[in-house]
Parts: C-alpha cells; structure tokens; sequence
C-alpha cells in the first residue's frame, strides 16, 4: 500500500526498503509550468522521490520503485478544455524530465550503468487531465484555486527482489557449493579436489592466480607467427629463429635478446578474470558452471603444465645441458617454483602428472 514521502524516506534512513508513495508536487502559478519556479520545498519532493528510486535499485532484497506514475492538473480558465489540457500536459513533462534527470545522475552516482530493459518506465506516458479532477479541498465548492494546480506523483514497485551484487566472492561460493553437491563426472576425485582448492585460494585477497594459459591459440608472439597452442609451440620465441645443424645445437648459447614482458604476458592468463567473465553469469544452470570449471578453467591450467613440460622433454641436449629457448624455462619457472607457495594457484597442482588431466588431450 502507498504512504506518504515522508513515511518513506523514513524507512529508508533506517534501512528498510523504500516503499511506494503517492505525492503531490504544489506550488505552480498560473499558467506556469516550469519545476524551476517551484518553491523549493516542492523542487526537494522532487530530489527526494528520486533518492527513494534509486535506493530500491540498490538494497538487496528490495523490489525496485521502477513504476512511475505522472499526472498533471490545472485550474478552470476562460480559455477553455483545451487550454487546460496543454497546461496541465506541460506541467506533467516537466516534472518527468526533472525526475529523469535526477535519476540517471543518481544511478551515476552509484555505479549503475546498466538496468535491465523496462526495469524503470512511466506508466502510462506523462500526460495532463486539464481541470476534469479538481482537488479533494475544492469539492464540492472551490475554496481554494491554486490547489487544482498540481502534479500527482505515484511510485509503484516493478519487478523481481534486486539479487545480490555480483561479486567474485559470490560466484566463488556458487562453485564451491556445486562441487560439493554434485562434482565432477567420471572422476577419481583429483580434478574436484584442485578445483576446490583454487577456488579458495581465489577468495584470499592477495593470491597470485597468474597461470600458463594451455589454450591460447594462434598468435603472434614476439617476431614468431604462432601456429597452434601459444604454450605447445615448438618454434623459438627467443630472438631470431634457431640456425639448423650443429649451429642449432649451441643456438641456446646466442638466442637474441630476450622477449619482452609485453609479449609473454600473451602466454599468460588470471583466474579471477575468467570467473567474472559473462561466461559464469550467475543466472547460469550448475551444470553449466561445473562444464566451464573443468574447460574454461582447469583445462587452460592442465594444458599449460602438460605443453611446457612435454616441449621440455623432448628437445635436445647437449653435454647434459638443456638447449632451449629461455621463455620456455620462464614458463616453467612460473608454475614449478610455486608448487610450495601456498599463496599461489600451483600450489593446488604440486604433483601434477598429466593424470587427471588426460582426458582433455
């Protein structure tokens, strides 16, 4: 049921939600109908009914004030229906573009950019009534002729309870609750138990989720045109391309300048990205949340170790010395020096062997 402003501006400061309200914005001369020559008491109605719109948009559980409902209304004159109409229809749009205004900074102000199609609208279309439903007070007998001069304001809700923010926290416990109720198919346990392990390594503030992306694919890395996974590359990345022959034995021992950081960066990837990424939304079906854990997720991270460490066994050596470009050592570096490092992600793979991950091969 509607109340009054000031009963809803009430249960807001005690932070409840805002509640519907029928207002009347007074104080029009005759004829006027700018909401600038208001008395400024009416203009602050005006402030005021636009913080309570706003605020439903903003507290958890709160149906939205989204449903806007402007009448105008105007006093008898001699010029007739018509003129009272064109009166009253101005007053109504000014007091609609003021609202409008008011609401879009306000949103501004909170951080919303978005709002879902027809979340917040006008019904019906702003739109004056002449001088056909005098003021209560002027029934039956006109007491009172600036009374008629008015603007009805009604704030209904409109829509669902606003959700939670979509925080990664949030999407973080999702997963963590799925996995434990249903997991993973076809697993021994091990992919569900460095699932769930990363994942609460993401709810720490300052983990290092900085990992090799194994699915990265077909990029231009340095002055290399890459054919394939960036991570199972086998061409050097290092300086110039590696001689052939005997010269190619020792081509580690002159591999150019190094690469620089902006370009292995392109072989790398962050988990917190990934899981606020549109791809797990939270009105997302678990099962999808489960599928996109396992590929989007784990898969990148498995192929990453798998691609590094397969490229590192099969090259040559050389007196017992590793001949190989430095950014695959870099790489390797990223992950097996951290496999302890219980603040980093790898350390949810120390003992990785390509088992739970032979599946994606």
């Amino acid at each position: 049921m509607a109340g009054t402003l000031a009963t809803a501006l009430q249960m807001q400061a005690t932070g409840g939600c805002p509640g519907e309200v029928d207002e009347i914005i007074r104080g029009w001369g005759q004829y006027k109908d700018r909401v600038e020559l208001l008395p400024r008491p009416e203009q602050d109605k005006i402030s005021q009914i636009c913080d309570l719109i706003v605020t439903s948009f903003t507290r958890t559980g709160c149906i939205p004030l989204g449903q806007i409902t402007i009448v105008g209304h105007a006093d008898k004159d001699a010029q007739g229906a018509n003129f009272e109409k064109k009166v009253s229809d101005e007053r109504a749009k000014s007091v609609a573009a003021a609202l409008t205004t008011a609401v879009i900074d306000g949103f501004k102000k909170h951080g919303i950019g978005h709002l879902a199609r027809g979340a917040i609208a006008f019904i019906p279309s702003p739109a004056g009534v002449g001088a056909t439903q005098p003021d209560a007070a002027n029934l039956p007998r006109v007491t009172d002729r600036t009374l008629n001069r008015r603007v009805v304001i009604q704030i209904r809700q409109r829509g669902a309870p606003v959700p939670p923010p979509d925080t990664l926290e949030r999407r973080v416990r999702r997963a963590l609750k799925i996995l434990e109720t249903k997991g993973f198919k076809d697993d021994s346990g091990a992919r569900k138990t460095r699932a769930v392990c990363l994942l609460n390594k993401m709810l720490r503030p300052d983990v290092v989720d900085l990992f090799v992306d194994g699915l990265l694919t077909n990029t231009r890395i340095g002055n290399q045109d890459v054919r394939g996974s960036n991570a199972g590359y086998d061409g050097r990345y290092d300086g110039a391309p590696a001689p052939t022959g005997v010269l190619g034995l020792l081509a580690d021992a002159h591999p150019g300048p190094p690469l620089p950081d902006a370009e292995f960066v392109k072989l790398l990837g962050r988990v917190s990205p990934l899981l606020m990424s549109s791809n797990w939304a939270p009105e997302l079906r678990d099962d999808d949340i489960l599928q996109l854990l396992d590929t989007v997720v784990l898969e990148k991270i498995y192929r990453g170790i798998l691609y590094v460490e397969r490229y590192l066994a099969t090259q040559i050596h050389f007196s017992g010395q590793y001949i190989g470009d430095r950014v695959r050592r870099r790489l390797h570096s990223l992950y097996s020096d951290h496999f302890d490092d219980d603040n980093n992600i790898y350390n949810c793979f120390k003992g990785y062997t390509g088992g739970e991950g032979a599946h994606i091969l």
